[in-house]
């Protein structure tokens, strides 16, 4: 397990990375699999089982209760509805590298991490673009910090910023976005 997520009722979910799954926790304890086929990766949108990630890492929720999963060797971004559809909701699946736009015309490499900030704004580690990405509300991918394919460790202003494999982020209380390195 790489990512976890805590839910709105409290639920933990677990991107289950090896058995390309996304799992939940509940609140008795019981452990179930939300989306995905253990030991079965690939690429697939649908519900439940039918699902397929490739090696997903990174997990977070919305105020809504959509869960949103970076899928990593898929380079792309996917989508966890309330009813249990999964699709992809940015990014195109085999198609790696580093292209702003519109969710399914814009490309990462290796995304590992995601948050939502307070707007509802999702933020995506883009670790082998060694960049920090945002989706906004109307699904305009951009690249907010570090420069892509340039990795390295410099302080700045986001537009001089380096960064080497971004892995994880989270913002604080009064909106500061911190971002670890791996």
């Amino acid at each position: 397990p790489n990512g976890v997520a805590v839910d709105n009722s409290g639920n933990v979910l677990v991107a289950d990375t090896d058995n390309c799954t996304i799992r939940r926790i509940a609140l008795d304890g019981t452990v179930s699999t939300v989306a995905g086929l253990a030991g079965v990766c690939g690429s697939v949108d649908g519900a439940g089982s039918v699902a397929r990630f490739s090696h997903p890492t990174g997990l977070a929720v919305d105020g809504d209760g959509t869960i949103f999963v970076a899928d990593r060797s898929n380079h792309t971004i996917r989508r966890i509805a309330l009813d249990g559809f999964v699709s992809t909701f940015a990014g195109s699946a085999g198609q790696p590298g580093s292209v702003d736009g519109r969710r399914l015309e814009a490309r990462f490499a290796f995304p590992f991490s995601l948050t939502i900030d307070p707007g509802g704004n999702l933020y995506v580690a883009d670790s082998s673009n060694h960049t920090i990405r945002r989706i906004t509300l109307d699904g305009t991918v951009t690249t907010i910090c570090g420069m892509a394919e340039q990795r390295g460790a410099v302080d700045g202003p986001c537009a001089a910023a380096k960064f080497d494999h971004p892995s994880s982020l989270a913002f604080d209380a009064v909106g500061n976005l911190y971002v670890t390195e791996s």
